[in-house]
């Protein structure tokens, strides 16, 4: 039994004690080392405040935020994302699976395409087109751009050509020939041509002799008509 000799004193303390009790705020200096803690009011958690997360952050419900949020770990999505307002990313993005763009695509930058690309609507080219490396360009299943025949080519499946050889502009056809250049023009078949230029016409392959030979001659108004 343990003996007060100052009643007044002890109580006075005991008060003190209860005082401090009433007037302490214990959640500022707490620590739950073991189970959990469960908030059951509407009200939820406020923090005023920072707080700060070390270990796992999990939650089951809806997480309504409405100020900046700054990640600078790896984040990753298992679910669905749904963005009603602008997005911009400044850093490299990569997308591994499919994507779908129903809306309007600006791209100001440059821009790479490595794979196979197809275009099924219409599609204007408000610029130039350059196509490098050697390139063709097949527009429907019977004309092909081919830059590897001679000079450049339009290529037909029939085998007609559309060509220059950095002099000229010829269309080729089997055995005939149409070729204009800076001086002349040129129409041949096999050995035989009409050749245009400053001088003249003048015929090539035309050969001598034979049955029904008629004398040409040349009218005032330059056509050829058969002198007799």
């Amino acid at each position: 039994m343990v003996m007060i000799d100052d009643p007044s004193r002890a109580f006075a303390d005991l008060a003190r004690r209860i005082k401090r009790l009433e007037n302490a705020s214990p959640l500022g200096y707490s620590s739950v080392s073991r189970g959990a803690v469960e908030i059951l009011s509407q009200d939820g958690l406020i923090v005023e405040g920072s707080a700060s997360v070390t270990g796992l952050l999990k939650g089951s419900g809806t997480l309504n935020w409405t100020g900046p949020a700054n990640l600078n770990g790896k984040v990753s999505v298992g679910g669905n994302i749904s963005a009603t307002g602008t997005a911009e990313f400044g850093g490299k993005t990569t997308i591994s699976g499919d994507a779908d763009v129903s809306g309007k695509l600006n791209v100001t930058g440059d821009t790479r395409l490595r794979a196979n690309t197809r275009i099924e609507g219409k599609a204007t080219v408000e610029d130039d087109l350059t196509v490098t490396g050697g390139g063709k360009i097949k527009v429907g299943p019977s004309m092909v751009l081919d830059p590897s025949v001679a000079s450049g080519a339009v290529v037909f499946s029939n085998g007609a050509q559309v060509f220059t050889n950095g002099n000229s502009i010829q269309i080729y056809k089997g055995s005939g020939v149409v070729q204009i250049t800076n001086t002349e023009a040129v129409i041949q078949f096999g050995s035989y041509s009409v050749i245009l230029n400053g001088s003249g016409i003048r015929l090539g392959g035309v050969g001598t002799g034979g049955s029904g030979v008629t004398a040409l001659g040349i009218t005032s108004d330059g056509y050829v008509r058969k002198m007799s």
